[in-house]
């Protein structure tokens, strides 16, 4: 074993985050080296707090994982550590140095290494030599996939192959420490790869598909299970462009669902891919288990084509609606704003598109001209305008001018506080329903009264959420041509499906039943009532489940009402009249209803609900 102080290092984006790569370097360079310490920070962390923990680890060499993210932070800490330590050596690597790699070097002299391309391999070789010429100034002729200086000038050398069997890299995680990762997403890839040609994503810049044999995927996923993960997150950039491979895969973690614990599987998937016999097996998968993400992008077909994603929502949309009607997959749709020929009048009907298919979580995103990737090289010829900085995000194109995009990103924010929460889930249906125009409309409708009233300069807590909901319609009655006190009770509804049990803020106009507290009680100590509706606790005094449930009295039937919008959730609103668009006079009358607390089930982890007689 060699002796050499080595730390590998990054700034995540998130405290929750874990960094894959650092965890391969380490795997696949500890049996030779024994002193390879490992310390990853976020970019919330201050700049001068990072160099000072890394400064009093004493290393020899410093190895940092760069992403569009972290790239500008680590250039400074890399300045500021040369100039307190200069005999430490610094080695950059990650994607975002893995091209321009010459200029990046030239533009920071501090910079000593860069490996570029598949790293594990290159760093290992790099850190040997390093060992054994520790009398000579050159180290780095031979070395593939490595940039170094010779008397200050960067020399390059080739690319280095890609592994042919990935197997040669020792799993990530059967030596980490469970508590490094508690608390954590895992990120874990049973492939590397993708057999697509994306031209704004960098996994188009290699072809074809390698894969971890199916037994060290098994081990690797059986170390992490017994360590009690909660979320793991695969990062293969088409899980299933494998089929039955995937298939297998699945069929293995319904096998090994641990028993009192919360575990949850994200995957990326190809949705033209999901055949029937996938279909078929999901349908047993518990719920909330499996998480898929579908990139849809856009829904123009000459924008896909010019990005030469082959993708065809006419194959895409019945897939999902098949596993949306399931309820047991959390389903996660992307769309990316600013791709060439997506006009914001054409965005919008992507959108749209999407939206219709209510997915849990709808991800709007917008192009990043990544370092390497075939976008950027075109820039020029669909009229894309982005920074020079990272994360190079588009400014503007030929068909998309910067107010445009502007503009979505207010969206892009409203959509995430009050679609992608699920705190607002009613609200948001109703809002469709009774109003004027598209789900692109309404969102866009409601940016620009976040930006008439400057609501979009400062945070907000979730309770000032519901206040500016409630105070929005209220302002906008006659556009949505609902009565604001009918709102108000299904506001009040969707606050209290997300309260955990707190009663509704004091702004809430709240009913109640003369005697109600006798009445409730009443009823929670029928074992009739029990028995139907809340058989787990049976056996148990009504001052003992009146800790977990709560009664409100409102002022329409609010479950015929929420279960009447879910049954029009597939309608094509535009064939919908205006006029038709009324509510049902059979809400129209009080009602109690019962929340339980106790356990939060399904997807999105909501108490269960139910209409009572008090």
């Amino acid at each position: 074993m060699i002796s050499m102080r080595i730390l590998l290092t990054t700034l995540n984006a998130r405290f929750s985050h874990s960094s894959l790569a650092l965890r391969y370097l380490r795997s696949f360079c500890q049996e030779k080296f024994y002193d390879i310490q490992m310390e990853e920070y976020t970019i919330n962390d201050q700049i001068n707090y990072i160099l000072g923990e890394i400064y009093l680890r004493k290393a020899e060499l410093v190895a940092f994982s760069c992403y569009i993210w972290n790239i500008d932070k680590i250039l400074e800490i890399g300045s500021k550590l040369k100039k307190i330590s200069p005999a430490t050596i610094l080695v950059l690597g990650g994607p975002e140095v893995s091209f321009e790699v010459a200029e990046l070097m030239r533009l920071h002299p501090y910079i000593d290494y860069i490996v570029f391309g598949e790293g594990e391999q290159t760093f290992s070789e790099l850190l040997l030599n390093l060992y054994q010429s520790r009398s000579e100034t050159i180290v780095g002729p031979g070395i593939l996939g490595l940039a170094y200086r010779v008397d200050g000038q960067v020399v390059m050398n080739s690319e280095r192959p890609l592994l042919g069997d990935l197997d040669q890299i020792p799993s990530p995680y059967l030596l980490s420490d469970p508590v490094e990762l508690k608390n954590h997403v895992v990120y874990y890839e049973s492939s590397r790869g993708c057999p697509y040609n994306c031209q704004y994503c960098l996994s188009s810049v290699q072809t074809g598909v390698r894969y971890f044999s199916l037994e060290r995927v098994k081990a690797d996923l059986i170390c992490l299970i017994n360590n009690g993960i909660e979320h793991i997150k695969f990062v293969d950039r088409t899980f299933n462009c494998h089929r039955e491979r995937a298939r297998e895969i699945f069929r293995f973690l319904l096998e090994h669902i641990p028993n009192k614990q919360q575990i949850s599987y994200h995957f990326e998937m190809g949705a033209s891919l999901i055949d029937e016999a996938t279909l078929k097996l999901i349908e047993i998968v518990p719920p909330g288990l499996f998480e898929f993400e579908i990139g849809v992008q856009s829904t123009n077909l000459e924008t896909l084509a010019s990005v030469e994603r082959k993708a065809d929502w006419s194959l895409l949309k019945p897939v999902v609606q098949r596993i949306s009607k399931l309820q047991n997959i959390h389903i996660h749709l992307d769309l990316i704003a600013g791709l060439p020929k997506e006009s914001y009048s054409s965005f919008r009907r992507s959108f749209n598109d999407v939206f219709s298919l209510r997915p849990h979580l709808l991800q709007l995103g917008f192009l990043k001209l990544l370092k390497g990737s075939g976008l950027r090289k075109q820039a020029a010829s669909f009229g894309c305008v982005y920074s020079d900085h990272p994360p190079y995000e588009v400014l503007s194109t030929g068909v998309m001018d910067y107010e445009q995009l502007l503009r979505l990103h207010s969206i892009e924010d409203l959509v995430e506080k009050y679609y992608n929460s699920h705190r607002f889930q009613n609200c948001i249906e109703l809002l469709l329903f009774v109003g004027a125009g598209t789900p692109f409309d309404f969102f866009e409708f409601m940016a620009l009264f976040w930006e008439d009233q400057g609501l979009h300069r400062r945070p907000h807590s979730a309770n000032a959420l519901f206040q500016i909901l409630g105070s929005f319609v209220e302002q906008n009655e006659s556009k949505f041509r609902i009565n604001s006190r009918v709102f108000m009770e299904v506001l009040k509804f969707d606050y209290l499906l997300q309260s955990g049990g707190v009663q509704p803020s004091a702004w809430f106009s709240r009913s109640f039943l003369n005697n109600q507290k006798q009445r409730t009680h009443d009823f929670l100590s029928s074992q009739k009532n029990i028995m139907k509706l809340l058989p787990h606790f049976q056996g148990c005094s009504a001052r003992e489940i009146n800790k977990f449930v709560h009664v409100e009295i409102f002022e329409l039937d609010i479950v015929g009402l929420t279960n009447w919008l879910q049954s029009n959730q597939g309608l094509d609103l535009g064939a919908v009249s205006l006029e038709a668009r009324t509510l049902p006079d059979s809400i129209l009358h009080p009602s109690a209803v019962l929340f339980d607390n106790s356990a939060r089930e399904g997807i999105l982890h909501q108490p269960n609900y139910y209409r009572i007689d008090l």
